[in-house]
């Protein structure tokens, strides 16, 4: 099953698109629209399983910007010898 998420599309372009896809032997159907309560609690949901995969570590933030200005300087390096 596919699906096409079309969100910007007016009245008479979605019957377009659902008389081209008749024509084309598609069997194409609307889903319900989402009211905005229903969205955020599934947004809700999804960033609550988001959050439980990730697993913790041990990396401290200075560890982080030394290692990014290591990069930094060996880039840095590579380019003025190309130069």
């Amino acid at each position: 099953m596919e699906t096409l998420i079309l969100n910007n599309g007016t009245k008479k372009d979605l019957e377009l698109l659902l008389e081209i896809a008749k024509k084309l032997g598609l069997n194409l159907t609307l889903a319900k629209n989402e009211s905005s309560e229903d969205k955020r609690k599934r947004l809700l949901a999804l960033a609550e399983k988001l959050d439980n995969s990730i697993t913790p570590n041990n990396i401290t933030m200075e560890e982080i910007v030394e290692e990014c200005n290591i990069v930094r300087k060996e880039n840095y390096e590579k380019r003025k010898n190309n130069s």
